[in-house]
């Protein structure tokens, strides 16, 4: 998108052959399959990319387990094939977030919260907490890991890696919770 120009363009055509219900890969030229991202995306500023993790793959809908950065400078997909332990997707929607104060990009899956650095290595893993369809933000000054919705807030902290508060709200008490928390945030600023 050019907001000078007041113009949207595509970065690269569309893909051939096009994935139908019964086939649906990963990659069919090399470049990621069109897939719903839940929140599994998050921008690396420290190396300017476009992080993705996991999705429901265009075609029949399979989750994917697959690590991929989108590289601004030279419009390319990587399949970065982190080392490590790889975060779950069978339950669906991690989140992801990035950390501005380490560089590095945090995801929540139904097993952990990990961490990768900038050459996708998966650094740290961390006890689980239900991640069902919520979106993340990492807290730069007071270093937390926050995730919000489908009924729930849960706060990790970041240099303990520990999940510090998980609760079961309603949707007011979300968005209640989630302006103070804001709020506070601001206020340091």
């Amino acid at each position: 998108m050019d907001l000078n120009a007041l113009t949207v363009s595509r970065i690269f055509g569309p893909d051939t052959p096009v994935a139908d219900d019964s086939l649906s890969p990963e990659t069919l030229n090399g470049d990621p399959n069109s897939r719903h991202t839940y929140s599994g995306l998050a921008y690396m500023a420290n190396i300017d990319r476009l992080f993705s993790f996991g999705g429901s793959l265009s075609g029949n809908g399979n989750f994917s387990r697959a690590t991929w950065t989108y590289n601004f400078a030279n419009n390319t997909w990587q399949n970065m094939n982190p080392s490590g332990p790889l975060p779950r997707t069978d339950s669906c929607c991690p989140e992801a977030a990035y950390d501005s104060n380490t560089g590095k990009v945090f995801v929540q899956s139904a097993d952990g919260l990990f961490a990768y650095n900038s050459a996708l290595t998966v650094i740290l893993s961390f006890p689980a907490v239900e991640p069902l369809y919520k979106s993340a933000v990492i807290d730069p000054v007071n270093k937390k890991f926050v995730a919000v919705g489908a009924g729930n807030v849960i706060v990790y902290d970041i240099p303990q890696v520990v999940p510090m508060f998980n609760r079961h709200c309603q949707l007011m008490g979300e968005m209640l919770l989630l302006m103070l928390m804001l709020q506070d945030w601001l206020s340091t600023l």
